[in-house]
């Protein structure tokens, strides 16, 4: 039958386990963050066991793609410019006392000589 460790474990036990330490994972974060703020002591060979376990359930930044996809095709600068100027005169037409008191907050920029 050779070594436990070398035979593959069935997708329904894989499974298993990721709930399993997904279940967990709240508690490692919290006792990870509790160590990081000096309020507990953990070795390095907790912190490093808990990273493993993390990493194999919540998904790092690094392996985080973010695509956005709009309907809306790319506008110029020009079609920018020209879409706030009519935003800001539908609101001097709609409300002249808060366009006036936007402006007045802006601070103004200096020349770069």
């Amino acid at each position: 039958m050779g070594n436990p460790r070398d035979q593959k474990l069935t997708r329904r036990q894989s499974e298993n386990i990721r709930w399993h330490i997904a279940s967990g994972a709240k508690q490692l974060a919290e006792r990870l963050k509790a160590h990081a703020a000096g309020e507990i002591e953990l070795s390095s060979t907790q912190v490093k066991a808990a990273q493993i376990l993390l990493d194999r359930c919540v998904p790092t930044m690094q392996s985080i793609d973010q695509t956005t996809h709009t309907d809306s095709p790319e506008l110029t600068p020009q079609q920018v410019e020209e879409m706030l100027a009519d935003a800001v005169k539908d609101m001097a037409r709609r409300n002249p006392d808060e366009l006036q008191a936007i402006v007045a907050s802006v601070t103004p920029l200096k020349a770069v000589s």
